[in-house]
Formats: structure tokens, C-alpha cells, sequence
């Protein structure tokens, strides 16, 4: 299995409410970006792809509704 070589990332906080709206924006933009690119690579149907990301959207609006 292939090493990775660790990075690192600095981060500035916001310091407003708005500021940190847009970095959840953001970190959910990416989160899903990297979650369609998984599904796709996935080696299924294109209709089991759609059930499998129809799926997570209702998972994740179900756990949104908890809190």
C-alpha cells in the first residue's frame, strides 16, 4: 500500500457569525465534492450509485431534524 506524506494546513478562524457560516459552507461543499467523487468511483450500476447517494441524503436530513 502506498505511504501518504502528511500536510499541514493552517486555518484562520473566523471571527464573525457570517464568517462562520461560510466555513461550514465551505466544509460541506468540500465533504460532498469528495463524497460524489467515491460514489463514482465505485465500480456498480449507475442506478445503484443513485440509490446509494439518495441514501446519504436522507440519512444526513434525518440527523439534522435530531438536533
Amino acid at each position: 500500500m502506498k505511504k501518504t506524506v502528511p500536510i499541514k494546513i493552517i486555518v484562520h478562524f473566523p471571527t464573525t457569525e457570517e464568517g462562520w457560516r461560510e466555513l461550514r459552507r465551505r466544509v460541506a461543499g468540500v465533504h460532498a465534492d469528495g463524497t460524489i467523487n467515491s460514489i463514482n468511483k465505485l465500480k456498480c450500476p449507475v442506478w445503484q450509485k443513485e440509490k446509494l447517494l439518495n441514501a446519504i441524503i436522507k440519512d444526513v436530513k434525518a440527523q439534522m431534524k435530531e438536533e
